[in-house]
This record gives structure tokens, sequence and C-alpha cells, in this order.
């Protein structure tokens, strides 16, 4: 795709970038680049916006003016009519050999990013982000993040340091950065996840061996998966773990989330852990932790596996 952004279009997008303090990709506009898989060309930064509309009227080519470019509401008007058309031709130089300068910076820099990037994410490795420069980890962070689809490249320095100081503090933590999608710190690992977007609930009248994405059920397996079923148990629901959910064993009834923290189960995997519930809303099992004290047997006939 062609797009007809001009000199003046740059020196105005790098002065935005400056005022708003951000760090981003590409300081300006880039003459290539990549948009959703889409190659963008800009084939026209070199030039003025004066530049090419004295060729339009030269070679009699019809252009028009954006009437919004007149007024002074929006920020990028009053760079433009108040800064770059008070520019002379030396200022305009030395404005577009700073940019050069400041993207060969950043070229420099991307392979560092990259490096620690590999090193601090894949896997996330806590004592390797901690000794990355702050700089450079913090743009590994924004990777890691566009990697998860998130638009982390319109993030701010702050707001990246502020996941940063997130990622650094002792404990678990979690933010939502976009509706119903976390970044969670949870024992040393950093993982991205949905909570609505990971419940589930599945219903069975008779006992079937059935095969989710998140679960298995099957005739035979470890213990702490079986669970003794009778009619007066169906239908059942295998639904995905709720805070608020607890077991009755032998010992008393014990809350599921507490089990979780005593295990260190990472936040993401809880909201996705296997309930199964009887005809009464009353859990009967747990995969991993077992099956309640009235379903308990020695031969289980249903087992359910987490996957």
């Amino acid at each position: 795709m062609l797009v007809a952004h001009h000199q003046d279009d740059l020196l105005e997008t790098y002065l935005l970038q400056k005022q708003r303090k951000q760090i981003p990709l590409t300081w300006g506009l880039s003459a290539v680049s990549v948009v959703d898989n889409l190659s963008v060309l800009r084939p026209l930064l070199d030039f003025t916006k004066d530049d090419l509309r004295t060729y339009c009227v030269k070679h009699h080519i019809q252009f028009g003016d954006d009437e919004s470019n007149f007024t002074d509401i929006y920020t990028r008007n009053q760079l433009r009519h108040h800064v770059i058309d008070q520019l002379s031709a030396g200022q305009r130089q030395e404005l577009l050999v700073e940019i050069a300068a400041a993207n060969l910076k950043r070229s420099a820099d991307s392979g560092l990013v990259q490096e620690a990037y590999q090193a601090c994410f894949s896997p996330f490795n806590l004592d390797i982000y901690c000794k990355t420069a702050e700089n450079i980890r913090i743009e590994a962070l924004r990777k890691f993040l566009i990697h998860h689809h998130f638009p982390a490249k319109s993030y701010s320095p702050a707001y990246l340091q502020e996941l940063d100081y997130l990622i650094l503090k002792p404990g678990n933590h979690e933010v939502m950065l976009a509706e119903d999608r976390y970044l969670a710190k949870t024992y040393n690992n950093l993982v991205v996840y949905a909570k609505k977007g990971s419940a589930y609930c599945y219903e069975i009248s008779e006992l079937q061996w059935l095969k989710t994405p998140y679960f298995q059920i099957q005739e035979t397996g470890s213990q702490l998966y079986g669970v003794t079923v009778s009619p007066r148990d169906f239908p059942l629901k295998i639904r995905s773990w709720q805070k608020s959910d607890q077991i009755e064993l032998r010992l008393g009834h014990k809350r599921i989330n507490r089990w979780f923290i005593d295990r260190k189960i990472p936040i993401d995997q809880r909201y996705r852990w296997p309930v199964v519930e009887n005809s009464t809303h009353e859990i009967i099992l747990v995969p991993k932790i077992g099956c309640n004290i009235a379903h308990f047997s020695n031969n289980p006939n249903m087992f359910v596996i987490k996957l």
C-alpha cells in the first residue's frame, strides 16, 4: 500500500512522539513498514508539503486540502502551524539529522532487545530479567506483550515501567491490560490469561468417556482423579473452578483456592481447573485433590484427568 506522507508529516510525528515521551519502534515515520502483514510504502518522505504542492500546480494535478488541517484544535496541527512552518531550511535539516541519529541508536538497541527477549521470555526467566538493563528489558517486555496481541506499540514508557515494577516486585501480582485479559506474575512465572474466557461447563446425563480441551473422562486412572458415581448423581456438571468452591474430605471441608495456593498452582491454570458437580450441586471431585468423602471407594468408576 502506498501512503502519501511527506516530510512535514515525518517531522510532526517525531515532535509529537517526543512531546508525549514515547519510545516508539521508529522515530518519525518509516519509508517501509509492515502493518498487519500489509507492506506500507511512503515514497514521499524526502519532499516537503510545499514541494508536492508546487509539483501538482506545475503539472496540473488536481489536489485538495483537508479543512481540519487549518484549525489548531489538534495537537498535530498546533505543531504544524507554530513549529514546523516556522523552521528554516537549516533547522529542518538539523531535525532530520536528529531523527536519523535516533533511529540509528534504536536500530543498535534492537539487537540487544531481541537478545534480551529471547533470554527473558523464552521461557520467562525472572533472574535474567532482573539483571537486564532497565531500558532494554522494558523494550523486551513490549515485544512480549505485542507477541500476545496487546497494542503495546503505543504503550508509554511510564506505563511499561509500571508493568516492569509489578514484575520485579516480590510476590504474585496481576493487572488487567484489556477486557478480560490479564498479565500476571505468579510464582516467578509471567503469564497472560483470560478469566471469563477460561470458563466452561459440560453436562453429562450418563457415564461416558469424553475428551475436551480442558479434561478427559477415563475408565481407569489414579485414585486422586477417581470418583464413584451412581445414577442419582446425574446429570453431572464438569466445569471450571470458581473462587467459592470447596470439597468435603475426610478431615473436613477444603477450599480449593487454598489448595491452589499451597501447591503453588499458577493463576492461569486455576481458572481452567475442572471441578465435578453432581445433581444436587455438590462438588464430588477435584482432580489431584480427590473425591469427596461420600463418593469415595476402592474401585472408582470414573476418572477425570485435567489436560
